[in-house]
């Protein structure tokens, strides 16, 4: 059962957002947590049996989404919005009805394959194959593959609307497995297919498999760091790298059985903040010439990420300052100029991928030409986008591996509505929108509430107008 308090996560989420644009945003906003760090220790909470804490937890859609199933699963969970903190009790036995609608809407339910699965009394479990956005569906195969690699049973069953995965733990795998996470990163050309949950999902698979994993070529983001650490408290499990070589990880377990015959443990875990929403709030001080303090709640641990960050800010023209527990975004003296980004050189410092496509609202504005380069998703981050840039006066064309950008003096809309196709595609709009003088409506804006935790009220304490459209 789901218990909340102070008050509840928002059961209808609203699909359409007004924005009455042009507004200098001023003021302290406190960065919620990590869209993919609490989606990946989600996945890991069922290897616990006792209690789980998690403080800085963000009220998304997604992280929302596999609380509801856990608790179809017998899984107890308490909310405190006030105190951002989420804290689960585990029994013995966890059960897993079929959760396929519970899990429909869910872009990253291949993770409940790992814990979940591991934990339930049955081995066995019917989930929605993950749909995503139009932008971002993950590549099965790899998956699937990760999945028979530790003794899964599964397979994907068609149906007319939502296909169905069904997974059942048939064998225990070699106790000394090694893994090589370059074969499901890419397929056989080379081409990118998936890394960020793929990479989750063994690491939480290693953790309940009695025995010891090796796993090469792992990437490294902050968010699989964030879960690491989370793993490592769990008895019976142990993480560690040889000397010179962080590319492996080593995973070595006493196996779900013996973690969970161990006893009941208590865990308290805090998440990291949101890379996303601080780039997001980064711009938007630029765009609208304001000035955002980002509260980051003791979470300056990642130091060297925000040093990289205020130096590439730097570099494109915003000034920021870097505090014991906050960083200063200060909008006010931005000059517009044009921006080469190259996503790949700045996402190996551990900014990630999906912080950067919102920095094309400041390009749009930009004196001369821009130009926007992901060599990992190309034209595909942008083909859906541009339309929507397009209506609101922005010039922009499909370049090989992401986007040419021309300039403009201002965004020129009243009364337009735009549509964010997916989740980043949707925050840039939004942030074109709050630069526009004149009120216009962004649809498709539920997708920011899958990764964006109280975006709206946080903007509409800086001095925004925002409101929720039907």
């Amino acid at each position: 059962m789901i218990e909340k308090t102070d008050k509840t996560s928002k059961e209808m989420i609203p699909k359409k957002i007004i924005v009455e644009g042009g507004k200098g945003l001023f003021g302290t906003v406190k960065i919620s947590g990590s869209k993919h760090s609490v989606l990946h220790v989600l996945g890991a909470v069922p290897l616990i049996k006792g209690e789980v804490k998690l403080s800085n937890y963000p009220d998304l859609s997604d992280s929302n989404s596999i609380v509801k199933i856990y608790s179809r699963c017998g899984i107890r969970a308490e909310y405190n919005s006030s105190k951002e903190k989420m804290t689960f009790s585990l029994e013995d036995k966890i059960k897993t009805p079929e959760l396929i609608e519970s899990s429909d809407s869910l872009k990253s339910s291949w993770l409940l394959l790992g814990g979940l699965l591991m934990r339930s009394e049955n081995k066995k479990i019917s989930l929605a194959k993950p749909k995503g956005d139009i932008f971002g569906c993950q590549d099965s195969k790899a998956y699937l593959s990760i999945l028979r690699k530790f003794g899964i049973k599964c397979r994907i069953r068609k149906r007319k609307y939502t296909d169905i995965i069904d997974a059942e733990y048939d064998s225990y795998p070699e106790k000394k497995m090694q893994i090589d996470m370059n074969k499901y990163y890419y397929d056989n050309q080379g081409i990118f297919k998936t890394r960020n949950n793929a990479t989750a999902l063994v690491y939480i698979l290693a953790a309940a498999n009695k025995g010891s994993c090796t796993i090469k070529n792992s990437v490294y983001l902050s968010e699989l760091s964030i879960l690491k650490n989370f793993i490592s408290k769990i008895p019976g499990v142990r993480l560690y790298s040889p000397k010179n070589n962080k590319k492996t990880l080593i995973i070595e377990s006493e196996g779900i059985e013996e973690i969970i015959n161990s006893g009941s443990h208590s865990i308290d875990f805090s998440i990291d903040f949101d890379k996303c929403e601080l780039g997001f709030m980064a711009v938007a001080s630029a765009l609208t010439r304001g000035e955002i303090v980002c509260d980051l709640d003791g979470k300056i641990g990642s130091l060297s990420m925000l040093e990289k960050f205020k130096s590439f800010l730097e570099k494109i023209g915003i000034e920021s300052t870097l505090y014991e527990n906050s960083i200063v975004f200060n909008g006010r003296k931005y000059k517009q100029k044009p921006i080469d980004l190259k996503v790949e050189q700045n996402a190996e410092y551990g900014l990630g991928l999906d912080i950067f496509p919102q920095f094309i609202s400041l390009m749009g504005l930009a004196k001369g030409k821009s130009n926007y380069c992901d060599d990992k998703y190309g034209q595909d981050r942008f083909k859906n986008f541009i339309k929507e840039f397009q209506k609101i006066g922005g010039e922009a064309s499909l370049i090989k591996n992401g986007l040419k950008i021309n300039g403009i003096n201002k965004y020129n809309a009243t009364g337009k509505e735009v549509s964010g196709k997916d989740i980043r595609s949707a925050a840039t709009l939004l942030l074109c929108l709050l630069a526009t003088r004149g009120k216009n409506n962004l649809s498709g804006a539920d997708r920011l509430f899958r990764g964006y935790s109280n975006l709206i009220d946080k903007l509409n304490s800086l001095g925004a107008e925002v409101s929720y459209g039907l």
